[in-house]
């Protein structure tokens, strides 16, 4: 039987994810073209002088559970606890039944607990932002003030969303936004906020706001338990033990000039 050729542009993630995919039908012959030396695109780690270095996204967290099937099959979820859960003393963090040693194996997804943190004005928030005790210290009691009044007054008048800057605005307040997303995102994107469609927004923040934030602190306050957390308050993720290497989940690639 002739098998039907597909060509696929780019070696990031989503491509790689189709040709694995297609690949699984012997009907399809897949080749996967990429412009540069290593498979993963923005989420590739790069081997320099020894080190392993992320040069992009690398926090994997997904609801849907196809996603997480096509991880397992390559990199199964840690069974034990990694040398960095024994010195910090997570030993509650919720392991895969049977899933391998990261101490031994290195095709292991490792499930890590997030710590992002924002450097404003000489100190460090936690991101995304939360209403605890170091954040209203951080603040001082004047610019939470001014915050509170920004975030009432976003929520009576709603800017017209037709860019980033007015999503963001309409959920924290001008002043918040001024503090936490204006630069934070222009330096990220190299485009600023008002340049953005707010559809960016919400792919990137859905659900995210004062509101939602509020609901997360009382339902980890009373211990409520919902499925329901929107993607961007997650508390932990997964991560490969050596990151996204070419040499994970790839068996079978040729290694061309111009591609894999």
């Amino acid at each position: 039987m002739k098998k039907e050729r597909v060509v696929i542009i780019g070696a990031g993630p989503a491509g790689i994810t189709a040709a694995y995919e297609l690949s699984k039908n012997e009907k399809y012959e897949v080749i996967v073209l990429e412009a540069q030396d290593q498979i993963g695109g923005i989420s590739k780690t790069v081997n320099f002088d020894g080190n392993l270095i992320d040069t992009g996204i690398h926090r994997f967290f997904s609801k849907d559970e196809r996603i997480n099937r096509i991880w397992k099959e390559n990199l199964p979820l840690q069974g034990k606890p990694s040398y960095e859960d024994i010195q910090l003393n997570h030993h509650t963090k919720p392991l895969e039944p049977g899933g391998p040693d990261p101490e031994i194996e290195e095709a292991v997804m490792l499930i890590r607990d997030r710590m992002t943190r924002i450097y404003y004005d000489g100190k460090f928030f936690d991101y995304p932002v939360s209403l605890n005790v170091t954040t209203i210290k951080n603040l001082g009691f004047c610019k939470l003030l001014l915050a509170g009044m920004s975030y009432l007054k976003s929520c009576l008048w709603k800017k017209k969303e037709t860019n980033l800057e007015n999503f963001y605005i309409n959920r924290f307040g001008k002043v918040l936004y001024g503090m936490f997303f204006e630069d934070y995102t222009e330096k990220v994107w190299g485009v600023h906020p008002r340049q953005i469609s707010a559809d960016w927004g919400s792919q990137r923040a859905k659900g995210v706001s004062i509101t939602e934030i509020l609901r997360d602190v009382l339902r980890k306050g009373f211990k409520i338990k919902d499925k329901h957390v929107e993607t961007s308050l997650i508390e932990s993720f997964y991560y490969p033990k050596l990151g996204a290497r070419p040499n994970l989940g790839c068996n079978g690639t040729k290694n061309r000039k111009k591609g894999w």
